[in-house]
C-alpha cells in the first residue's frame, strides 16, 4: 500500500511521549465495543477480496506494527 502512495502511519497511533500505543486509540476501541453492545467486531483484510472479522485486538502487536510503520516512514521506505 505504501508503494501506491498511501500513508500507513499517523503520529496519533503512538503516544507523543513514548513508543507505546496512544491511549486514545485503546479508549476509542473500547468505546466502539460499547457502541456495538458488548462484542468488539473489527473487519480486517485477509487478502485480495477476502475479509475476516475479529472480536479482539492484541494491543501489543498493534503497538509493534505502529512502531515499524513509524520507522519506515522516517526512512521514507515502505
Amino acid at each position: 500500500l505504501g508503494d501506491f502512495g498511501f500513508n500507513l502511519y499517523h503520529p496519533l497511533l503512538l503516544s507523543p511521549e513514548s513508543k507505546s500505543i496512544n491511549p486514545l486509540l485503546t479508549r476509542g476501541l473500547e468505546e466502539f465495543r460499547e457502541h456495538l453492545g458488548g462484542d468488539l467486531t473489527i473487519t480486517l483484510i485477509d487478502g485480495i477480496g477476502h475479509q475476516i472479522e475479529v472480536h479482539e485486538m492484541d494491543m501489543e502487536r498493534i503497538e509493534q506494527a505502529a512502531n515499524i510503520l513509524k520507522q519506515k516512514q522516517e526512512l521514507h521506505a515502505y
